[in-house]
């Protein structure tokens, strides 16, 4: 993969499923194509599709048919989140959070969030924020 490629939080896609604000910069990433995202982040929003007592297949057919790409979280990812986490406590990512963070450097893709904090990481990879930004300094 490349730098067009798009590497989705969880927090993009449950956005873009919710019709929120910045649902339209998500749509429009998904036409464009070579879009993934971390099976961690995928499990977030398996969790909350689930927890609406939606089925998790449905989801995974709809993923497919967006044509989202979900890639294991092995050993080596795991390695490379435990480097990143220490660095992003002072904003309170999570440990997805930085599984994302983390698939995108990887891939040297850009990531796409919906959480407005993350334009406080600027050495790890290309982001891009869906909404409006109140960043803390």
């Amino acid at each position: 993969m490349n730098k067009g490629t798009v590497v989705l939080d969880a927090s993009a896609l449950l956005a873009f499923f919710h019709r929120e604000a910045g649902s339209d910069v998500v749509e429009n990433v998904l036409r464009q194509g070579s879009v993934c995202m971390s099976a961690v982040n995928y499990a977030e929003v398996v969790i909350k599709h689930v927890a609406k007592g939606k089925d998790a297949g449905t989801l995974r057919e709809l993923i497919r048919k967006l044509g989202i790409v979900v890639i294991a979280f092995d050993e080596s990812s795991a390695e490379a989140v435990a480097r990143l986490k220490p660095k992003t406590t002072t904003w309170g990512l999570s440990m997805a959070d930085c599984a994302c963070l983390t698939l995108a450097k990887q891939l040297d893709a850009l990531a796409l969030t919906a959480d407005t904090v993350w334009a406080n990481i600027k050495d790890e990879c290309d982001i891009k924020l869906i909404r409006n930004r109140n960043v803390e300094t």
